[in-house]
């Protein structure tokens, strides 16, 4: 059992926003997911939901809000704020995003800060138009010894195309413990009323423990 708490906690440190980037909302424009993951590990069945949302307050101003909850009642919840850095090009741009909360684990609850940078830039390939972000965040959890880096990568196709699909990677070096990393390769499927439905598999490794695990998302544009 402690073995599994401690996996869990590592978890935490590691659980992410799918949809973070470089790319700012509209002004007057939105965007919310909800997700849902089941895990296998050796030792137990785990879950996770979550909720991403964001909004574009500003033409240079995205707020937005990050909830994941998973197994032992652990998860985060925070507000964030998305700002450009430069202006924007034509085919790359950069932005600063900082994020404020809490984290919690079981009925332990404490204080959380989240600075991340992000690149993103358009593709051109041979299968079509398409997209590449990468994300490294620094995020400060009172209660542990130091900050958790985290380096985040997404590649996918975008255009017209019902089917697209996309690739995720994602690692963390928390306070404590070794390297953790995911790995999620999906398929999003467009329906009309700039509605989406994402389905992905999993393979990830928190600590000691390695896990697979099939995502289902909700994705819609507002």
């Amino acid at each position: 059992m402690r073995a599994i708490l401690v996996c869990v906690l590592l978890h935490v440190v590691l659980a992410t926003p799918a949809q973070a980037g470089a790319w700012m909302r509209d002004r007057g424009t939105g965007f919310i997911a909800t997700s849902s993951t089941l895990r296998q590990f050796p030792d137990y069945l785990g879950h996770e939901t979550s909720v991403y949302a964001e909004y574009g307050l500003a033409q240079k101003l995205t707020v937005g809000l990050d909830y994941n909850q998973g197994s032992f009642s652990s998860g985060h919840a925070m507000l964030f704020a998305r700002v450009p850095l430069g202006k924007p090009r034509t085919r790359y741009r950069f932005s600063a995003e900082l994020g404020l909360g809490l984290y919690f684990f079981g009925g332990f609850r404490e204080q959380m800060q989240k600075l991340t940078l992000s690149y993103g830039r358009n593709l051109e390939t041979r299968f079509g138009h398409g997209w590449l972000a990468i994300d490294l965040a620094s995020e400060f959890r009172q209660g542990l010894p130091g900050p958790t880096i985290k380096l985040d990568t997404t590649i996918g196709l975008s255009g017209t195309k019902r089917l697209q699909p996309m690739l995720q990677i994602e690692t963390s070096r928390p306070a404590i413990g070794p390297v953790n990393w995911a790995v999620i390769p999906s398929i999003r499927y467009r329906t009309k009323n700039n509605i989406s439905w994402v389905i992905g598999a999993e393979r990830k490794s928190v600590g000691n423990h390695k896990s697979i695990g099939v995502k289902l998302a909700f994705w819609k544009e507002f």
